[in-house]
């Protein structure tokens, strides 16, 4: 008897613990910048995922970029790239 209610206690204390965990991270989750931090460190392993699926459907095998002769040719590319990100990012955020 005392040795069922020696693991009964343990099991209440590690469900106290683990509500308490629980507890704080919704209370952090609740704070904008915790959850911009944990989409950002997820990242990685997104576009891993979303490159994979691109590379596995898409083969490029050159990019070429027309400059019409005033020198925003690349940063006109770059810029693409870089808002193709932000919408990523902004999607994620929303979702």
């Amino acid at each position: 008897v005392l040795a069922a209610i020696g693991e009964a206690a343990s099991i209440v204390e590690d469900g106290k613990a683990t509500a308490e965990a629980v507890r704080l991270m919704r209370e952090q989750w609740e704070k904008e910048d915790t959850r911009e931090l944990f989409l950002i460190q997820q990242l990685p392993d997104i576009l891993d995922k979303v490159t994979s699926v691109v590379s596995e459907n898409l083969s490029v095998d050159k990019v070429t970029i027309v400059d019409s002769g005033n020198g925003n040719g690349m940063p006109t590319y770059v810029k693409g790239v870089t808002g193709s990100i932000v919408a990523i990012m902004e999607q994620i955020k929303n979702a």
